[in-house]
């Protein structure tokens, strides 16, 4: 892929998409720890939500890498996991706007199909 230029305004959109996606998932683990942890019983109970937060935090933290040369990427994953919807990306340059929902329709395709 050639490289991917952004503009000021497109960067400025691009880092109020990622924050909005960030917060989202972290608001939805947030509201999965407080029920994980209302649940827990026992000590292994309470070790399960420990180990469940510390892959969480593993993943998360891989995943919200804010790197110019890998936000389209990242906002077809966002997109297709529902963390960021199109609205979100609004006032971005259509070339990358395309790249995006095209990476969105190969991302369902490949569900679709199974694979």
């Amino acid at each position: 892929m050639d490289r991917i230029t952004w503009s000021n305004t497109g960067k400025k959109i691009a880092r109020h998409a990622f924050g909005t996606a960030l917060a989202r998932e972290e608001a939805s683990l947030l509201a999965d720890f407080k029920a994980r942890a209302a649940a827990a019983a026992t000590q292994d109970d309470m070790w399960a939500v420990y180990r469940f937060l510390a892959e969480r935090d593993g993943v998360i933290g891989r995943k919200y890498e804010f790197r110019y040369s890998e936000l389209i990427s990242l906002f077809v994953l966002l997109r297709a996991e529902g963390w960021l919807d199109e609205a979100d990306l609004a006032g971005l340059r259509d070339d990358k706007l395309t790249m995006i929902r095209e990476g969105c329709a190969r991302w369902q395709r490949h569900f679709e199909r199974g694979d």
